[in-house]
């Protein structure tokens, strides 16, 4: 089984907190949503697809963050 958090996605998520801690204010929003699509993109929404099925199906212990 793959590792359940790919190199690139947490490559993205360190890049993004540099970037929304550093950047103008005034660039926040923007800096965030770029970000955070960066995020997802780099294969995190097929991670939270992947995810939520299995949660769905009842093979994930635990609670999935989009139920609570």
């Amino acid at each position: 089984m793959p590792p359940l958090w790919p190199c690139p996605v947490k490559s993205k998520q360190g890049e993004f907190l540099a970037a929304v801690v550093s950047c103008d204010p005034a660039d926040f929003d923007a800096t965030y949503d770029a970000g955070l699509q960066d995020i997802l993109n780099s294969g995190a929404q097929e991670i939270i697809d992947e995810l939520r099925t299995a949660y769905q199906e009842g093979n994930y212990r635990g609670v999935f963050p989009g139920n609570l």
